[in-house]
């Protein structure tokens, strides 16, 4: 198995009388998440389309899409993460006004897939990486 060297930290509150003794105590656990990164699709006039992730596979049904990859639980000290991406195991350049965002382009007739994939990387040095299948009908994939 995995070794987590995720921290837990405790949080404890306690509720003093007026005359300050304890009247009630409790304390809770808070453990942090394993870092993840989820793909969703950007729309011009819509924005960020949380409603669904894409997390295995994005057919592109038009000849051009933008992805945003989003993190999750990748600790910060401040700032935003920095996004690379992959297009079939080689570099690709993202948005250059927001490296979370990528567009793929379909250029030339055909069908095939591709994998997708990007790591985040925080300003601790902590990665959330996650690839998928890039399914399209009508030609070659251009970043």
């Amino acid at each position: 198995g995995a070794i987590s060297t995720l921290k837990k930290d405790t949080v404890s509150v306690v509720v003093k009388d007026p005359l300050g003794g304890a009247a009630a105590r409790a304390s809770v656990a808070l453990g942090a998440s394993v870092p993840q990164l989820l793909f969703y699709e950007e729309s011009l006039l819509q924005g960020t389309k949380y409603e669904r992730a894409y997390t295995t596979s994005y057919a592109l049904s038009s000849e051009e899409a933008t992805l945003r990859a989003e993190s999750y639980y990748v600790p910060m000290s401040g700032g935003v993460p920095f996004y690379e991406w992959q297009f079939g195991g080689k570099a690709v350049d993202p948005d250059p006004t927001n490296s979370a965002l990528i567009t793929l382009r379909q250029e030339q007739p055909g069908a095939g897939e591709g994998e997708l994939a990007c790591t985040a990387t925080g300003s601790t040095g902590a990665t959330a990486r996650a690839s998928m299948k890039i399914l399209f009908g009508q030609g070659i994939i251009r970043f």
